[in-house]
């Protein structure tokens, strides 16, 4: 479902971001967008320097930062919400998916 709602709300050319996949590239895979897959290693400096600092990771802002459950997803949520304070946001499976530079309702996009 989150791979199938990234092709829907994301450009074929965009980037996504993915938290609480570890090193799997499945869901980035179906969602056949360039992406970021952030491993959960025990320091949370890795995880944030993707946001905090994408250049050294993406050549491009992401489009969307998909963010499931990972030893650091309070700390992860609090970056991209302070990174991206205007992104829509959307909870898939219990994952928020903020979509960047998205209007300010994501079901209002899909009516």
């Amino acid at each position: 479902k989150i791979a199938e709602f990234i092709k829907a709300h994301t450009a074929e050319d965009d980037t996504v971001i993915w938290y609480g996949f570890d090193w799997s590239s499945e869901v980035a895979f179906y969602s056949q967008r360039k992406s970021l897959t952030v491993p959960a290693w025990p320091w949370k400096n890795f995880e944030i320097d993707a946001i905090e600092h994408r250049e050294r990771f993406l050549d491009r802002e992401p489009a969307a930062i998909v963010v499931c459950k990972s030893p650091n997803t309070e700390h992860v949520l609090s970056a991209v919400r302070a990174k991206y304070p205007a992104a829509a946001v959307e909870t898939i499976n219990n994952c928020p998916v903020f979509l960047i530079g998205a209007p300010t309702s994501v079901r209002d996009q899909r009516q």
